[in-house]
């Protein structure tokens, strides 16, 4: 990881063709993009390592307060919510991961983010300068198995459970093969399999031209330059390739895909391949809030978190959480300071299980709007300042001192607090005069 200090500046990529290569589809064996699946957890910026390329993740230096990076699902908005800090978002620059512009409004509950900015002495409130927008998979749904809550995408299984977050479909029902989707969340690398936290089905134009996946080089094969990402094999001919090293791709690089052309006979031709990396940034005091999975677990002081470098020795492990229980594919939310050397000093970290209905907060989300919709309180539909639009089960929910059912009413003003879902388990409700 490069050492920098101040405003980070991306490398200028270099970018070459592959080389003409033979069909790599011959070379890889079922057997062989099993393996790499069950070994690598297939997907996710979060089980590469610690290491190379471009799509850093520095952080600036203007405005007040402490200089902070976090990285996880959005968990509400009037402001940004991300790993329970409120970021005021109002002059953030939004993009994707590949650095193309994105509106303000794009940004759902769900969606996995790194903001860089400022936060406040109480650690609750800050201001984001960027957000990056980073999904995993985007492309048409390949099955649907509704029994299991499953559908396959580009070659890899995803899971969705009572927290993912559909905001243009009513669950998983709602979406059909053939359906162009964009998928958030996080790998399980015991399931082999990737956990979706936000299924969006997407409209913009960009999202509408190209496929993409995010994940590992599992496997390479010399001979022939064709390499397995998650299920799915890729030939790289053609490719516009950047941010590789001198010595070219390698297993277990992290990489970006993307592409026009669907796959044919579970073979991709991928338009682009660029090299990724995830980090702070170095120079100290930084203070990270990451959620993400475990990878090239070495020890409690040597690990990576969604691609950071994390020494663990001296934080507090909360939770029931024990630094023995620390492993690959582990999933976590820690805070700590970034070291001269951009590693990150975690000085709290807590276990963060899926699909977790059960108290934990976890799946917590909170947001203000103007009921738009109002069948009856168990269905009902709230607008917010960006436009956005929640639909609420308020049917357990709770109603906060001074609000009555009777407030709850179409135009009226109610701010949330409940559960990632579809629709959103409201747990309080409260009317805003």
């Amino acid at each position: 990881m490069s050492k920098r200090a101040g405003p980070v500046r991306t490398r200028s990529p270099k970018s070459a063709p592959a080389a003409a290569v033979p069909d790599p589809a011959a070379r890889l064996d079922a057997s062989g993009r099993r393996d790499a699946l069950l070994a690598l957890g297939g997907l996710g910026l979060a089980l590469a390592g610690c290491g190379g390329g471009d799509d850093l993740a520095g952080v600036g230096t203007g405005g007040t307060g402490q200089i902070a990076y976090s990285s996880g699902p959005v968990s509400g908005f009037g402001s940004v919510i991300v790993n329970g800090v409120r970021f005021d978002d109002r002059g953030a620059r939004v993009t994707d991961d590949a650095g193309r512009p994105r509106d303000l409004a794009a940004l759902a509950i769900g969606m996995v983010v790194e903001v860089d900015g400022r936060v406040a002495e109480d650690g609750a409130t800050g201001t984001a300068e960027r957000i990056r927008i980073v999904s995993e998979l985007r492309g048409p749904i390949e099955s649907i198995d509704l029994q299991a809550g499953r559908f396959g995408v580009l070659g890899a299984v995803v899971q969705t459970g009572v927290a993912t977050a559909f905001p243009d479909a009513r669950g998983l029902a709602g979406l059909a093969v053939g359906a162009l989707v964009e998928v958030h969340g996080f790998a399980d690398v015991t399931a082999a399999l990737l956990r979706a936290t936000l299924v969006e089905t997407p409209d913009a134009p960009v999202a509408a031209r190209a496929l993409k996946l995010r994940g590992t080089i599992g496997t390479l094969d010399a001979a022939t330059g064709g390499f397995v990402v998650g299920g799915l094999a890729i030939d790289p001919r053609g490719a516009r390739v950047s941010n590789a090293p001198a010595t070219g791709l390698q297993a277990g690089q992290a990489v970006r895909l993307e592409g026009t052309a669907s796959p044919r006979s579970g073979v991709w031709r991928p338009d682009t391949i660029t090299v990724l990396e995830a980090g702070v940034g170095a120079g100290g005091s930084v203070r990270a809030q990451i959620e993400g999975t475990v990878v090239a677990f070495k020890s409690v002081s040597d690990l990576c978190v969604a691609g950071v470098p994390v020494d663990a020795s001296g934080a507090t492990f909360v939770d029931g959480l024990r630094p023995a229980q620390l492993r690959d594919g582990r999933r976590l939310r820690l805070i700590g300071l970034t070291s001269t050397d951009g590693r990150v000093m975690a000085k709290v970290v807590q276990p963060r299980d899926d699909d977790a209905i059960d108290g934990s907060g976890e799946d917590a989300v909170r947001f203000a709007g103007t009921i738009l919709r109002f069948a009856s309180l168990a269905d009902f539909q709230v607008r917010d300042r960006a436009g956005r639009r929640f639909t609420v089960d308020g049917s357990g929910a709770t109603l906060a001192p001074g609000t009555t059912v009777a407030d709850l009413r179409l135009g009226a003003a109610v701010m949330v607090e409940g559960r990632r879902g579809t629709p959103f388990a409201a747990t309080l409700l409260r009317a805003v005069r």
